[in-house]
């Protein structure tokens, strides 16, 4: 590529400049993934997210819509289907061919966007993610190793019947 490309979203416009490699942060909504962003600064990030359109590090932001995402499995629906989006990957591609992901909450739900070849993950797979988020696997792995405090593992009603126990 001999010139920078500009590519355009909505009401924005974002320039990938020729030499530089973009990663990709994604997030239901903006406060949750600034910390992450300043973390990978020095990466070029390109946020996508909802919310208001803010001037963040010369536009590289991609609004998918003005209201919060409320689940994972909206956001990723509609990451998954947006036309912006899509076009992105395919800028991003051709411009520097692999392309990096980092994500605000990695949930299994996000699988069939990694599954692209050329989409790599910034830690764990969103399987692998699930699997070490899961309170039973930690218990098992440090329950020699670490003070761990009593606790029940229980649904709704069995809690509620166990704390019956403690009322005075």
């Amino acid at each position: 590529m001999s010139e920078n490309e500009i590519i355009r979203v909505k009401d924005a416009e974002i320039i990938l400049e020729k030499g530089k490699k973009y990663i990709l942060c994604i997030s239901p909504d903006i406060p949750n993934i600034l910390p992450i962003m300043k973390l990978f600064e020095n990466h070029n990030p390109i946020l996508i997210s909802a919310g208001e359109h803010l001037d963040i590090q010369k536009n590289d932001f991609i609004c998918l819509r003005k209201e919060p995402f409320f689940s994972v499995k909206e956001l990723v629906e509609e990451l998954l289907h947006s036309k912006t989006v899509s076009n992105l990957i395919g800028a991003l591609r051709v411009h520097q061919g692999d392309i990096w992901v980092k994500t605000w909450y990695n949930h299994k739900l996000f699988q069939p966007f990694f599954d692209k070849p050329e989409i790599k993950s910034l830690g764990f797979s969103p399987n692998d993610a699930q699997w070490m988020n899961n309170k039973l696997f930690q218990y098992e792995l440090l329950k020699d190793i670490v003070p761990i405090a009593e606790f029940i593992i229980a649904d709704k009603k069995c809690c509620l019947d166990h704390f019956e126990k403690f009322k005075t």
